[in-house]
């Protein structure tokens, strides 16, 4: 599926209303795990983010189609 999604859509940053790029933000939910970890981890100070599970907070994007066929097949799979 991903893979369909990348042949047919350019993903990239959303842009404001003078055209600029937004820039993504470094925000991560932790689920409560992170703080939960560092408070009864002995030694928190030597985790490294990445090996907490997290989720990327939203952030806006940009999702174009890359033909009119694929807008063709997407207003069709409507139904």
């Amino acid at each position: 599926m991903i893979a369909n999604v990348l042949a047919c859509f350019d993903l990239g940053k959303a842009r404001d209303e003078a055209g600029n790029e937004i820039e993504i933000n470094d925000d991560y939910n932790d689920l409560g795990l992170i703080t939960y970890v560092k408070r009864f981890c002995l030694n928190p100070s030597t985790l490294t983010t990445p090996a907490i599970p997290s989720h990327k907070k939203p952030f806006k994007c940009s999702i174009i189609p890359r033909s009119p066929q694929v807008v063709k097949l997407v207003d069709g799979s409507r139904g």
